[in-house]
């Protein structure tokens, strides 16, 4: 072991290791991934906890999953991370997309089996 690490180092635990100006990158990639995932998250309609179900709460931990890593570790690319991003919601809406399609399939049934009894 070349650096051994002092147990409870307050500038270690704190400030790390890291030169000062990738704080800055960690401002950017923070605000670039917050603000990417915001906008798809209002394409797909975001609700409060509420009113979400499981599948959407799931959605909600897969993104934080994504992004978590990507808005510090310098080793995960921010593309990496969108791309990730990308797919749940798409998954997501897809999703959504073929409940939709079932219910009304289903309502469509189930009106023509009324009118054709009458």
């Amino acid at each position: 072991m070349s650096n051994a690490i002092e147990p409870f180092d307050p500038v270690r635990m704190f400030l790390g290791t890291d030169p000062a100006l990738f704080y800055l990158e960690i401002v950017f990639r923070t605000c670039l991934v917050y603000a990417y995932s915001l906008l798809l998250i209002r394409w797909i309609g975001g609700r409060g906890i509420a009113q979400m179900s499981i599948v959407e709460f799931l959605l909600v931990i897969a993104l934080g999953s994504a992004v978590g890593d990507a808005l510090f570790y310098p080793e995960v690319p921010l593309l990496h991370a969108m791309l990730v991003i990308t797919i749940v919601i798409l998954i997501n809406k897809a999703l959504d997309l073929a409940v939709v399609h079932s219910l009304s399939s289903r309502r469509g049934t189930a009106l023509a089996r009324r009118r054709s009894s009458r």
